[in-house]
């Protein structure tokens, strides 16, 4: 769905007129359903760098009574994120943000109160996916850390993004380490014929790729460091 907010006057008024009105169910629903939208637009479709962008700028500008008047209608956390976005925004590190934000895997590590577990990110990127491209995503998770530091203002996101990225190196060569068992030793072990295949298929796998697996987290440290 695609909101168009190129009239941010009128959505702001139709705001305005719900206070001190009661909003049913539904409206909660819709408001919250917006404002989801909103922040989708402006992290995935907006050209925040083309001062020719006509709706990331008309968002920008009523970006702020937007937010006061959802918290004046008890909506404070439909808005969280565009209350992040806002602050970034004047914060002056929005590029940096959003090269972060619009990194399918990185992106996730915004919600800085969350763990790892849970999505296909930098701590398990190892468990399905080839060598050439394990060392690709991370070449491009050091990439965005690095530009995150050109920027000074942005040190904040940059030093939470490096933490996250050192987390996750000791995660994944712990995982890593673990699976030595399945190619290791006295065999594979399984309950079945069928568990021990599969246990033979990814001790093969991590057998073959372990060496190159902890050589490259070895130099994500190395440049995190």
């Amino acid at each position: 769905m695609r909101l168009n907010i190129a009239d941010g006057e009128k959505f702001t008024a139709y705001l305005g007129s719900l206070k001190g009105a009661t909003i049913t169910e539904g409206e909660r629903r819709s408001l919250g359903s917006i404002a989801v939208i909103l922040e989708r637009q402006f992290i995935g479709e907006y050209d925040v760098m083309n001062p020719n962008d006509e709706r990331f700028f008309n968002l920008i500008g009523s970006l702020e009574k937007i937010i006061n008047l959802y918290t004046e209608l008890g909506l404070e956390r439909s808005i969280a994120k565009l209350k992040k976005l806002l602050a970034v925004t004047r914060g002056k590190y929005l590029k940096e943000y959003l090269l972060v934000a619009r990194n399918p895997s990185l992106g996730q590590y915004l919600t800085f109160d969350k763990g790892h577990i849970g999505f296909f990110g930098p701590a398990e990127w190892h468990t399905d996916i080839n060598l050439e491209e394990y060392e690709q995503k991370w070449k491009e998770a050091i990439d965005i850390y690095h530009q995150t530091k050109e920027n000074p203002r942005a040190e904040e996101l940059s030093q939470a993004l490096k933490q996250r990225l050192l987390e996750a190196i000791e995660l994944a060569k712990n995982n890593i380490e673990s699976k030595r068992s399945l190619y290791e030793g006295e065999g594979v072990i399984g309950s079945s014929y069928e568990e021990e295949q599969r246990n033979r298929s990814i001790g093969n796998y991590y057998k073959l790729n372990t060496p190159k697996f902890l050589e490259t987290l070895a130099w994500a440290k190395g440049e995190l460091a």
